[in-house]
């Protein structure tokens, strides 16, 4: 008995929709699903913090997704737009799987812009006088 994966067709589909409260709710409420979210997030990290966006600002995405039976089985991210307070920012897919923005320069960084899951505040001042606690 063999089994053979079955090829579904690739379909591009264009996603537009306007920031109301959350961009994760609006993204949602636009077609996307949690994963694909995940995805424009995570494209997107290096260029702005989704935290600040306003009621207002303005996002497509465009994604590939491969149609099977008339279900969707899996996705792609190909490109972001985001509009926010009046400044265009875009995340490109290239053939080797990273994002560029529209000059062609790599989004990627070597450091986190957020390495932490929430901000922490430094909890003592630098003193130039201080013992060194080894000695």
């Amino acid at each position: 008995m063999t089994s053979e994966m079955q090829q579904g067709e690739w379909v591009n589909n264009l996603l537009k929709g306007t920031v109301g409260g959350s961009f994760v709710a609006s993204a949602r409420n636009a077609g996307l699903t949690s994963a694909e979210v995940s995805a424009v997030i995570k494209a997107m990290q290096w260029q702005m913090d989704f935290r600040k966006l306003k009621k207002g600002d303005e996002f497509a995405v465009l994604m590939s997704r491969e149609m099977l039976d008339g279900k969707r089985e899996q996705s792609q991210l190909l490109g972001v737009r985001l509009r926010s307070e009046g400044k265009d920012y875009y995340a490109i897919r290239a053939e080797d799987g990273k994002f560029y923005d529209r000059n062609g320069t790599g989004l990627a960084k070597g450091f986190l812009r957020f390495p932490t899951a929430k901000q922490f505040r430094i909890s003592s001042n630098f003193n130039p006088r201080r013992t060194n606690p080894v000695t």
